[in-house]
């Protein structure tokens, strides 16, 4: 019996792993690494990223008013910047104090806020998420 497992021991030690099967598992963890790093790409997009922006442009639709007209409309991952006219200074803090009802606008904070006249005397304004730092 002790003879026989001295036999299969040295036996074991012997064995060698197939080198077309090595070749085979280096492949398989490449792609398997190739496709966590995907998924984590992937992952890093929120819903509205996935999305588009159609959330954000229906939620402006819906608040659209009498009072204020959009002449721009500035959108990506991390940029809502709005520029139009309005019918009174005190319109545009009212119409934006409806974001809070929509789930695409909620959270919006403006860093930059510009309320003005044109030379027609109409109230112009223009809300941007970054200052001028990033043009």
């Amino acid at each position: 019996m002790k003879s026989e497992l001295t036999r299969q021991q040295a036996k074991l030690r012997k064995h060698q792993p197939d080198t077309n099967k090595l070749a085979a598992k280096a492949r398989l963890e490449r792609e398997v690494k190739a496709k966590r790093d995907s998924l984590k790409a992937v992952g890093k997009y929120d819903d509205s990223q996935r999305t588009g922006y159609s959330g954000v442009m229906q939620s402006l639709a819906k608040l659209g008013s009498n009072n204020i007209s959009l002449s721009e409309i500035r959108i990506d991952n991390t940029t809502l910047d709005l520029k139009g006219l309005a019918r009174s200074p005190s319109s545009v803090p009212n119409w934006v104090s409806q974001f809070k009802n929509e789930i695409s606008l909620v959270g919006r904070t403006f860093d930059d806020v510009k309320i003005g006249r044109n030379e027609d005397n109409i109230v112009t304004f223009e809300l941007k998420t970054r200052g001028d730092k990033e043009k």
